[in-house]
């Protein structure tokens, strides 16, 4: 009777850990599952400005204003935004990426700037 407690005591204490182990797994997210969600669009808007503590900033065309944190190393190449005034009150056609991975803040960032000269459409 005693050999047959100490087999019974066994299998439950290993199938009690299998159980557990598994559990464990489940609670921790695996980062290569995790969705990165990415929307591009474009926008018209006036270039107002940067500053360090806002960021670079724009009138869009119904005059309400949007704020970006951030601006690819591309167009800071083409497009000195935090220092050449001569681009502040100019509009500008904005490609920005909007992303979002798992349950982190959105990050919007200008992927492309292009000057939108008078009586262009």
């Amino acid at each position: 009777m005693k050999n047959y407690f100490k087999k019974s005591l066994g299998i439950f204490t290993i199938m009690s850990i299998c159980v557990f182990g598994t559990i464990q797994a489940y609670e921790h997210v695996n980062p290569m599952q995790i969705e990165v969600v990415a929307q591009t669009e474009t926008t018209v808007a006036v270039y107002n400005g940067y500053s360090d503590t806002e960021g670079y900033k724009f009138t869009l065309q119904d005059g309400s204003t949007k704020v970006f944190q951030f601006v690819s190393e591309d167009v800071l190449g083409t497009f000195d935004l935090k220092t050449d005034d001569s681009l502040k009150e100019k509009t500008f056609e904005i490609i920005h990426t909007t992303s979002e991975e798992g349950k982190k803040e959105t990050q919007e960032v200008i992927t492309g700037l292009k000057e939108v000269k008078p009586g262009d459409s």
